[in-house]
C-alpha cells in the first residue's frame, strides 16, 4: 500500500476542516433564519385574530360579523365562537381532525395526520355583554421550506466547495513544501 505524501496529508485535513466549517455555518443561517419564520407566523396569526375580533359586534341575541373579516386570509384560518364553545362562523383546515380545547392567548403547536405541523391561537373577547373565542389556526410551514431549500442547495454546491477546497489547499501545501522537497 502507497503511503500518502505530505502534501496530500495535508490537502486532505484541509479540505475537511472547510467543509467542516462551511457545514456549521449553513446549519447555524438555517437554523436561525427557521427560527425567525417561525416567529413571524407566530405573530402574524395573533395579529390577525385580534382583527377579526374587532370586526365582530353584538346584536340582541345574535352577533354581527363585518364582511371585512376574511376567514382564509393568507394562509389563516380564522373561526369564532360562542363563550361556551360552539363555532359561530369560519373555517378549520381539512387536515386537522382533532383540535385543542378553547384556551384564552394559548398558542399551540398541533400535528395533523400526515405529520404536518400547525399552530393554533385562542382568545377570547367581550363583545357587549357577552363574550366570544376567536381561533385563528395557520401551518407552521417555516419547519420545512426554507430548511429544504438550503439542503438541496448544499447538495448541490457541496461537491463544488470540495473540489475548491482540495485544488487550493493541493496548491497551498505544494507551493509551502516546495521549498523542503528541493
Amino acid at each position: 500500500m502507497r503511503k500518502l505524501s505530505i502534501t496530500s496529508k495535508i490537502t486532505i485535513w484541509y479540505t475537511v476542516f472547510l467543509v467542516a466549517i462551511a457545514m456549521v455555518f449553513v446549519f447555524t443561517i438555517s437554523s436561525a433564519e427557521s427560527n425567525r419564520i417561525k416567529e413571524n407566523i407566530k405573530n402574524k396569526l395573533i395579529e390577525s385574530v385580534v382583527e377579526a375580533s374587532e370586526d365582530i359586534e353584538e346584536s340582541g341575541e345574535d352577533f354581527i360579523f363585518d364582511n371585512d373579516i376574511d376567514y382564509r386570509e393568507n394562509g389563516i384560518y380564522i373561526s369564532v365562537y360562542s363563550g361556551d364553545g360552539k363555532m359561530l362562523e369560519g373555517f378549520k383546515p381539512s387536515e386537522l381532525e382533532k383540535l385543542p380545547d378553547l384556551r384564552d392567548r394559548k398558542l399551540w403547536e398541533v400535528e395533523d395526520s400526515s405529520g404536518g405541523s400547525w399552530y393554533v391561537y385562542d382568545s377570547i373577547f367581550e363583545v357587549g355583554d357577552r363574550y366570544v373565542w376567536v381561533r385563528g389556526i395557520t401551518e407552521n410551514y417555516a419547519g420545512g421550506g426554507f430548511s429544504s431549500g438550503i439542503v438541496k442547495l448544499m447538495l448541490v454546491a457541496l461537491p463544488t466547495l470540495i473540489l475548491i477546497a482540495a485544488l487550493g489547499g493541493y496548491a497551498i501545501a505544494k507551493r509551502t513544501l516546495g521549498p523542503l522537497r528541493e
